[in-house]
Parts: structure tokens; C-alpha cells; sequence
């Protein structure tokens, strides 16, 4: 559940940095149309999701005596350690329960969307030459 979980924020950032650079990863990737409601919120409601799995499987993963150590929250007074676990956890206790291999394929797609946005850049700053404007 942490595993999918996990996949589900990368998933959101990823959605997020490509929307940021004009590319619709569900139309131009899987043909999949998101109504207009929650388009620009897909890339939130997936991290959400993801989050809150990455804190349910901690507490289950508590709960069962798996010698798994689920972080408490300081906050509040629900008696509740299951939703303590997985609303304190937040992004932050999912991203300290990715493994290396998946924080390096973070980083990699992270680096791969910003040259991306720059390659982007770039083509729109270069100026179309045409010969019409040449002064002879």
C-alpha cells in the first residue's frame, strides 16, 4: 500500500511538471479526458490519495507487529493513531519512505521536465528568419 502510495505523489509531481510545461499527461499520453472540473486538480487529488495510502500502510504496517515504527503526531487530541499516522505523516513521511532507486527516479524526471521547459524556451525565443526582411 506504501509502494502505491509512493507511485501515486510521483505520479502528481510528474502530472504537475508536465502540465507546467503545456503537456496533458492523460490526453497526450493515454487519450484519457479529464472534465474540465478537475483538471487542473488531478495532479493534487492524485498526491492526496497517494499520501494518505503512504500513511494508512504505516499504521497497518504498525498495527500488525511488524516492528515498523509509525511516526505520532504532535497535534491534536484524537485518541485515534491511525488517523493521527496518516494525516501527520503527510508528503513529508511519504517521501521519507521512498526508497533511493525511487528518490533518484524523482530527481531524474524532475531534471528531465526542467530541460525539457527549457528546450521549450528556447524554441520560442529564437526568431523565425525570413528572407523578405533582408535589406540588400
Amino acid at each position: 500500500m506504501q509502494g502505491f502510495g509512493a507511485l501515486l505523489i510521483i505520479w502528481g509531481i510528474l502530472d504537475y511538471i508536465m502540465g507546467e510545461s503545456g503537456t496533458d499527461v492523460y490526453y497526450d499520453w493515454f487519450g484519457i479526458y479529464l472534465p474540465d472540473s478537475i483538471y487542473n486538480y488531478s495532479h493534487w487529488i492524485s498526491m492526496a490519495i497517494g499520501t494518505f495510502l503512504v500513511g494508512a500502510g504505516r499504521a497497518s504496517a504498525s498495527s500488525n507487529g511488524s516492528g515498523v515504527s509509525t511516526p505520532t503526531a504532535t497535534t491534536g487530541n484524537s485518541s485515534s493513531s491511525t488517523t493521527n499516522s496518516a494525516l501527520a505523516g503527510g508528503a513529508a513521511g511519504a517521501v521519507a519512505g521512498m526508497s533511493a532507486a525511487q528518490m533518484a527516479a524523482l530527481k531524474r524526471a524532475q531534471e528531465a521536465a526542467q530541460q525539457y521547459t527549457e528546450e521549450q524556451k528556447a524554441e520560442e525565443e529564437e526568431p523565425e528568419f525570413d528572407a523578405g526582411d533582408m535589406d540588400i
